[in-house]
């Protein structure tokens, strides 16, 4: 699903379904990197969660009470741990304050947030997802610092402005 070949991507973050450990995605990463298939140098796979259950998951970071787990593969080591609202610097959101109103598409909901139409727990949760990048990017390893870096580039408009540079560029 991904355009750009196999052997060009060093760097990856990946959300995986909530039926799915990020464990077992780094863990075929490594296999094929092994095998060289692939050449993934690191890689962040992620499954967030919208309760402390952990029974509701989403494909992304969250920075819902039920946090992230996330699997991390880096230079051939697995290490796996968990990522809260607090590392970012925030606090926990509910699950229903990042929905799109009802009758609104994901994707218009997702460009009212890029442009900064949509703000509080909905761009927070974008915003941490974003600081994952960040990290990824060796910026920092402070994920609170890497979140402030997204921040910025939100508001100043980069990030829809980048957005709508790429859209231009797709094929019609």
């Amino acid at each position: 699903t991904n355009p750009l070949s196999v052997s060009l991507m060093t760097r990856r973050v990946l959300g995986v379904n909530h039926l799915v450990s990020p464990r077992v995605v780094a863990e075929a990463y490594q296999i094929l990197n092994e095998r060289g298939v692939t050449d993934l140098k690191h890689g962040i796979f992620v499954r967030g969660f919208a309760d402390s259950y952990r029974y509701e998951g989403m494909d992304e970071v969250s920075i819902c009470e039920g946090g992230t787990q996330v699997a991390e593969l880096r230079d051939g080591v697995i290490h796996e741990y968990h990522l809260n609202a607090l590392d970012f610097g925030l606090h926990p959101i509910l699950p229903t304050a990042v929905s799109p109103p009802r009758g609104m598409s994901k994707g218009d909901f997702s460009l009212k947030i890029l442009r900064g139409e949509v703000v509080d727990a909905p761009l927070e949760m974008v915003l941490a997802n974003a600081a994952l990048l960040f990290y990824l990017a060796e910026r920092s390893q402070d994920l609170r610092e890497c979140y402030e870096m997204a921040k910025a580039i939100h508001k100043s408009g980069g990030a829809h402005s980048k957005m709508v540079a790429v859209r231009e560029r797709l094929p019609k």
